[in-house]
């Protein structure tokens, strides 16, 4: 069964394929015309957050019988053409779940403590150590919007902080575990001194975290983000940081990552953010770490070797 691979991945990987004496064509860096001749030939086609699965890709596939995603997120990918045509999607969410998880207690940390601040002041030789008094993570409410694969590994680790975690997910039922609490949106709001968006990118869910929704909680919270960038409208957030209603922000996600493509409302947006002391900023890490590659790399192995079980390969 010929297998497509139209994104970067590991000589490791490509090794153990060509061990396996699976045929496959690696086409990371094609641009659209090419990977649409490719595709004639592919029945599996692998892909990561790039390239966009539309339709008119998956009709320049005829053979096409599986399309496997590398890591988390399916919003670049028409479910709707492949249900159509029987195609089946596999993603691997479970690979950099942990690396998330990690990076939001390390941003949360960094707001609280004001590490981020208190390095840069030291790097300039000022010494404000009284200024610099954090507030502690130990025994804080936490809501988590979004209880999936990250939010769970997020709630595992502030279980080590003796944290209260309530947990809200609009699209799960009796989810509540050692972790975390199940808990209502209004409990959430009323309650939580932490807010953390684990949600998935859809209609539904764009700019869900909008003016309303920041004037929704009974107190200021600090919030983060670590899931989707359209997820957060970014003048609400700006705002509700002047207005006091958010007291931080950590940020790993943006709703335009393609700097080179930045309106001049996003490039205002993202220059207001930098200058606050009490935002946190990176460029979409937190899933990627030398561990979650790898551990995505096999479950893409295996979704692969699933597929062709199944089609008696």
């Amino acid at each position: 069964m010929h297998i497509l691979i139209a994104e970067t991945f590991s000589d490791a990987f490509r090794a153990e394929l060509a061990a396996a004496r699976l045929p496959f064509e690696y086409l990371p860096h094609a641009d659209r015309t090419e990977l649409m001749a490719a595709l004639a030939e592919a029945e599996i086609l692998v892909v990561k957050s790039r390239p966009a699965v539309t339709r008119r890709l998956t009709e320049a596939a005829p053979r096409l019988r599986a399309v496997i995603r590398g890591g988390s997120g399916i919003e670049h990918i028409d479910q709707q053409a492949l249900r159509e045509r029987n195609i089946r999607l596999l993603s691997t969410p479970g690979g950099n779940c942990d690396a998330v998880g990690e990076q939001a207690v390390g941003m949360l940390l960094s707001l609280l403590r004001n590490l981020n601040r208190a390095d840069r002041q030291l790097r300039q030789f000022e010494w404000k150590r009284k200024e610099n008094k954090g507030i502690e993570l130990m025994g804080r409410t936490v809501g988590i919007i979004g209880y999936g694969h990250t939010g769970m590994a997020f709630a595992r680790r502030l279980s080590g902080f003796g944290c209260r975690v309530l947990a809200w997910d609009k699209y799960r039922f009796e989810y509540g575990d050692a972790w975390a609490e199940q808990a209502s949106l209004e409990r959430v709001q009323a309650q939580a001194e932490i807010v953390s968006l684990h949600l998935p990118l859809s209609d539904e869910t764009r700019l869900y975290a909008n003016t309303a929704f920041f004037r929704s909680f009974d107190h200021p919270i600090w919030f983060l983000n670590l899931s989707r960038g359209e997820i957060v409208e970014t003048a609400a957030l700006i705002e509700a940081l002047h207005a006091g209603r958010v007291r931080g922000a950590a940020l790993d996600v943006f709703e335009n990552e393609d700097f080179n493509t930045l309106t001049e409302t996003q490039r205002y947006e993202l220059a207001a953010l930098a200058q606050l002391d009490q935002v946190v900023l990176t460029p979409h890490t937190a899933g990627l770490t030398q561990e979650s590659v790898q551990r995505i790399e096999r479950l893409v192995l295996e979704a692969i070797h699933e597929v062709l079980l199944m089609a008696g390969a």
